[in-house]
């Protein structure tokens, strides 16, 4: 595709406006974007950033150009948390399986891409720098997941063998092949299926919470391989399966038959943990590694299996793992030393009762204090993209949270006549979008408000905000609530706060923000700004403005370590 005039590229190129030399030099969109062009030009419908990474392989004599290109599509604010609907990777040998990921993200795309597909050692250095950089990138969501990854055995001139009839027949629901296997699974979950430590290392790095993220796999004798093709679901929603036997005489014979007397069974399974997954590989040092960083060997699934439980399967049955297209070897030496590591189950404070919980909803992130019934902090990162307006019409009211227990349920009828808004943690205005407008109506993203502070300072330092989401790359935000001493009239200090309602919420003494501004030179600004929950005395914040470590010593919250991590990665 020769473009000669860049400024008249149109929004969505259609099939006809593009030849058959393709790839194109990809100098062409470099020139494009930095002469002012959309960053966010779709092609066949898809966003160029995905179009890019999606046909990754087309580029690999043009690698250097392909890390510029996205590295500046991001810079220009384009969203890497777009995704596709789909991604396969596919084997020539039409007897192999391919791997089929559902919803990827770029990150998912570039990072599947890179380890799913040969390399030479330039090319290969280029696309782990690029990665690096995206998952460093505070824009990028790498908690993010893909619905589904499943793999399968049958191409398309296959879906009409005779007698087995239709490719779907061999299916579960829909599209479900039947060697699925992850669901809601993130990128460590599957780093930990391939063994990739590297990544694993450089992902907790990110973000050390991700150890304790689960996902939904299948248990079985053939699990993780590719033996199973027929299949029967009973009322119990268990599957049984035939297995597939192949014919020794000719390898040019495609007639296969079935074994119905080798039946199996295989169930569904949640809460399954990374070590889970590492363990199942029976790699030990992923599984060091893991419980290094405080991964829990107790964490069960949903039948109450432990990771040593997984190892022990794979010890007992099985003496190989596939893995895509690559195929690893078990030897058993010394299965006794990993034996020994999964066994050891340690009380973990993390394990232990706990007054707070972390809750990680779709766009922001809450520390929620459950005995006061309202945020410590209120985490968001925010892009221009975020701001986005699109036609709303509706209202929407606060809906309680059905991450918290019952016991400790409250209403809008705590807030009933309080004399107190419901002040925004995350702010329903940092989000154009319809649905992600509503998602910030929850009970425990609210606290206790003055409302003239609501609708006076406080009103304009989230404008303020908004103004530097607007000209930055991206702003991280904490929104947090404060309970501060006071001196009594017999000299001494005391926290005093009200409660409100049968619930007896608590009213925060002051709120605050600490903000991180990411500038497109790859800067990191900080601001924080502290306000007495209380009538202020005017509307101008120039008197609320604070430092960071002012409000570390009153929350205990160690926002410095937090901006020395910023500065490192970013």
């Amino acid at each position: 595709m020769q473009i000669t005039n860049f400024h008249h590229i149109p929004w969505e190129l259609n099939c006809s406006e593009i030849n058959d030399a393709t790839p194109i030099d990809l100098r062409i969109w470099i020139t494009y974007v930095e002469s002012g062009g959309n960053p966010n030009v779709r092609i066949f419908g898809i966003p160029l950033i995905l179009n890019l990474l999606h046909d990754l392989t087309f580029y690999d004599d043009q690698l250097p150009f392909f890390s510029k290109l996205i590295q500046l599509l991001l810079a220009k604010g384009v969203d890497p948390n777009q995704k596709l609907d789909s991604l396969s990777f596919f084997e020539e040998d039409n007897l192999l399986p391919f791997d089929t990921f559902n919803d990827v993200s770029c990150l998912h795309v570039l990072y599947l891409n890179w380890k799913l597909n040969e390399w030479d050692e330039k090319n290969d250095t280029i696309l782990e720098e690029l990665f690096e950089k995206l998952i460093v990138n505070p824009t990028v969501n790498i908690r993010d997941t893909f619905t589904e990854h499943y793999r399968t055995r049958f191409s398309d001139w296959e879906s009409e063998m005779e007698p087995y009839g239709p490719l779907e027949s061999y299916r579960l629901n829909k599209h479900k092949p039947l060697n699925h296997l992850l669901e809601g699974a993130n990128l460590l979950h599957y780093a930990c299926l391939i063994r990739d430590k590297l990544t694993i290392q450089k992902l907790i790095l990110r973000d050390s919470d991700l150890i304790h993220t689960q996902c939904s796999s299948y248990i079985g004798k053939n699990l993780i391989s590719f033996e199973i093709d027929s299949f029967k679901i009973s009322q119990k929603k268990e599957i049984s399966y035939c297995k597939l036997e192949w014919p020794e005489e000719s390898e040019d014979d495609c007639i296969f038959s079935f074994s119905p007397s080798l039946k199996i069974i295989i169930q569904r399974v949640s809460n399954v943990t990374p070590l889970h997954i590492a363990a199942r590989t029976a790699d030990e040092g992923t599984c060091g590694l893991l419980i290094g960083h405080n991964a829990y060997c107790g964490a069960q699934d949903t039948n109450g299996l432990t990771p040593l439980n997984y190892f022990i399967e794979v010890d007992d049955g099985w003496g190989m793992v596939e893995l895509s297209e690559r195929k690893i070897n078990l030897e058993f030496k010394d299965i006794k030393g990993l034996k020994k590591i999964l066994s050891y189950i340690p009380p973990l404070p993390r394990h232990l009762p706990q007054p707070t919980i972390m809750l990680h909803k779709k766009l922001y992130s809450i520390c929620f204090d459950i005995r006061n019934r309202i945020p410590i902090y209120v985490y968001e990162c925010l892009k221009r993209s975020d701001l986005v307006k699109h036609v709303d019409t509706k209202k929407y009211g606060f809906t309680q949270d059905k991450a918290i227990h019952k016991l400790h349920k409250y209403s809008n009828t705590d807030y009933a006549h309080s004399g107190y808004d419901k002040g925004h943690g995350a702010a329903a205005a940092n989000y154009g979008n319809p649905e992600a407008k509503k998602g910030t109506y929850l009970l425990t993203n609210a606290f206790p408000q003055n409302h003239e502070l609501n609708n006076g300072p406080w009103k304009q330092l989230e404008n303020l905000i908004r103004d530097l989401i607007t000209n930055n790359l991206c702003v991280e935000v904490f929104t947090g609530t404060l309970f501060t001493p006071e001196i009594c009239d017999d000299g001494k200090k005391r926290i005093v706060y009200e409660v409100i309602g049968a619930n007896n919420i608590a009213v925060p003494t002051e709120l605050f923000k600490v903000i991180f501004v990411h500038g497109h030179n790859g800067g990191i600004k900080t601001l924080a700004c502290r306000m007495r929950n209380e009538i202020p005395t005017g509307n101008d914040i120039g008197h609320a403005w604070t430092t960071v470590e002012k409000i570390q010593i009153a929350s205990g919250l160690p926002f410095s370590g937090w901006k020395a991590q910023r500065t490192n990665l970013v």
